[in-house]
């Protein structure tokens, strides 16, 4: 095999293992959020332990880097791995039936549930997703090693790897979930693992892929104990918390007008992915052009940019969906994917560009500082990106939605950035250029977000609707309204009305009739809770023993409990009644025949995607 064609193998392995991987990564969530529950809580959850599986994964790469002479045999070990560990993920439902009816409703909803739900996503996905973060160091490392250009060849191999992902996701999307379902769509995926391992062996067996001649290994080694600067590690922390940070306050953001379902979170994010991974492929064509300018300088102006375009989303965004119609309910579900992919790379799109260009050129940075050109350190670099993903994940999840609307908090991401850029532009370890215009960005972004986001509506303006309360989270936007036409109602991420206090009595029936076809109903449960009119109903029964009702959202709770009192017979404070915060489908089978009418006001079952419920 020509060096040429051992070279363009290394990419479409690269390619390949990015598809496999996020492929899994959704499959793994969609699977987990059925056995645990489709709350907010499972989902990150899930998420973490992927993000902390990779972690894992590239800081013991960086760990055995150094002793390993035959990077592709590990990579094919890492490759097979992921399948193997995807195995228990795979069989799930033959597996975890009996877990929750052996836990029991009360510990369910107490501190063993959570145990045991957050036990389950570890055993599921830390194994596999540590074998994932294994991969691409040492395929970095078996390419560099014929190549020693980590600053160049080690950021388009990331940059294709990450484009492999946006593939993979929009693939299981569009045709592998519709086409063939879960468990074949995850087959296919194990297969490419596979796939992947035999063309890591393939490589292996070919004699450029001996270990590097003695006094080449000790000069690397040498090299190798340099330490990173700290300003760098920071940078690549900071490069993944405020991209996941980003990303998931972005969703939050277009679930306001997009039609909520399962695609449209998966549309956003191949979104997000694509951007990065373009930006990850102008990396090494943008440092070429400023070779003169330091990296933390360069990477500092690019924050500042970043910054001002991520403030700039919300804006672009509620000006394009007030004057087009782009998402119209019209059409096929391909086609709304394809317009809310649209919508987001238009509007916040060059934010994340620009966001992605910054871990390339840290690689690149990296390079240069402690002369890593063989990748044996890249694998630090991951696990710090990957830990920082984490840490902005929970970031806009516990902080960032419940204290700010969706724009805001968008703009609180925005200024992070400019900070950021402002505080490396004057590092203190070594006199960089400075950007004149940084503290310029950083005020207009400022500016922005504490004048120009929170004008932006957070609900529809077109229907007549008098906002009474509105207050957002990790489930997204939840506001209390008036309206001559429904009365008072909840409406959901700006588009889903529950419930109504003018059809007070159509909503009691709900509850009314499922009570009548049975012949002597004691115990009920109710899944949904919303303005709590439906559930309220069954008070009025004095033969019922007890009333469950379960609902996702605590934020739906609330507003049930503030302002739907006088409507829903004070269900949430009720004796006879207990609201529990929870998912529908694990309670009830926490408690196998202990309700004789289950009625199910579910959540948008027609909705595309929803066929699970």
């Amino acid at each position: 095999m020509t060096s040429q064609n051992k070279f363009r193998l290394a990419f479409m392995l690269a390619l390949v293992s990015g598809f496999a991987a996020l492929t899994h990564e959704l499959l793994w969530t969609r699977r987990l959020i059925d056995l645990l529950g489709a709350s907010t809580q499972s989902t990150s959850r899930v998420f973490g332990f992927f993000f902390l599986g990779l972690a894992f994964g590239s800081t013991a790469a960086a760990g055995w880097v150094n002793r390993v002479k035959r990077p592709w045999r590990i990579l094919a070990l890492a490759e097979t791995g992921v399948a193997v560990f995807a195995l228990p993920m795979l069989f799930l439902p033959n597996w975890s039936d009996w877990i929750w009816p052996t836990l029991g409703m009360e510990r369910l909803i107490q501190w063993p549930g959570v145990t045991v739900k957050t036990v389950v996503s570890a055993i599921a996905i830390l194994p596999p997703a540590f074998c994932m973060g294994l991969a691409l160091p040492f395929l970095s490392h078996g390419l560099l090693r014929w190549t020693h250009r980590l600053e160049t060849d080690g950021v388009r191999l990331y940059a294709t790897n990450t484009l492999g992902g946006a593939i993979g996701l929009l693939a299981a999307v569009m045709y592998l979930l519709p086409r063939f379902g879960a468990a074949t769509s995850m087959v296919c995926a194990m297969a490419l693992n596979v796939a992947v391992a035999v063309g890591a062996l393939v490589l292996d067996w070919q004699k450029a892929a001996a270990s590097v001649p003695e006094n080449q290994s000790k000069v690397a080694l040498a090299r190798s104990r340099k330490l990173f600067p700290r300003s760098l590690l920071l940078v690549a922390c900071f490069s993944g918390a405020g991209i996941l940070a980003a990303e998931i306050i972005a969703n939050q953001m277009f679930m306001l007008v997009a039609t909520i379902s399962f695609y449209a979170p998966a549309a956003i994010l191949f979104a997000v992915i694509s951007s990065l991974a373009v930006g990850a492929f102008l990396a090494p064509r943008l440092r070429r052009r400023t070779a003169g300018i330091p990296f933390p300088s360069l990477i500092a102006g690019v924050l500042a940019i970043a910054a001002l375009f991520f403030a700039l989303g919300p804006l672009f965004f509620m000006s394009i969906v007030e004057h087009m119609n782009v998402l119209g309910v019209n059409g096929s579900v391909n086609e709304f994917i394809v317009k809310l992919t649209a919508l987001a790379l238009v509007t916040t799109g060059p934010g994340f560009l620009l966001a992605g260009l910054v871990f390339p050129l840290t690689i690149s940075w990296a390079a240069e500082a402690v002369g890593d050109h063989d990748g044996k350190r890249f694998g630090w670099l991951l696990a710090i990106n990957g830990l920082g993903g984490v840490l902005g994940a929970e970031t806009a999840y516990r902080l960032l939605l419940p204290w700010f609307d969706v724009h805001v908090a968008l703009g609180a991401v925005a200024v992070a950035y400019a900070v950021a850029g402002l505080a490396l532009a004057f590092c203190p370890e070594r006199r960089f250029w400075r950007i004149p215009w940084q503290e310029g960005a950083l005020a207009g972004v400022a500016l922005l977000a504490v004048f120009g986001l929170p004008q932006l509506p957070l609900v529809n303006t077109h229907h007549g609707l008098t906002v009474l309360d509105h207050r957002s989270g990790r489930e997204g936007s939840v506001a209390v309204v008036e309206s001559a036409a429904f009365g008072r109602c909840i409406l959901m991420d700006n588009q889903y009305l529950l419930g109504g206090s003018h059809a007070c009595a159509e909503e009691e029936r709900q509850a009314l009739l499922p009570l009548l076809l049975h012949p002597a109903p004691h115990n009920v449960a109710f899944i949904g809770l919303a303005t709590g009119i439906t559930p309220g109903a069954a008070l009025l029964d004095s033969n019922l023993n007890s009333i469950t009702v379960v609902e996702l959202s605590p934020l739906v709770e609330r507003a049930a409990n503030a302002f739907f009192s006088r409507f829903n017979h004070d269900i949430v404070r009720n004796k006879r009644a207990n609201v529990v915060i929870d998912d529908g489908r694990t309670l009830i089978a926490s408690a196998p025949g202990r309700f004789d009418v289950v009625v199910g006001d579910l959540f948008l079952p027609w909705s595309p995607g929803e066929a699970r419920l």
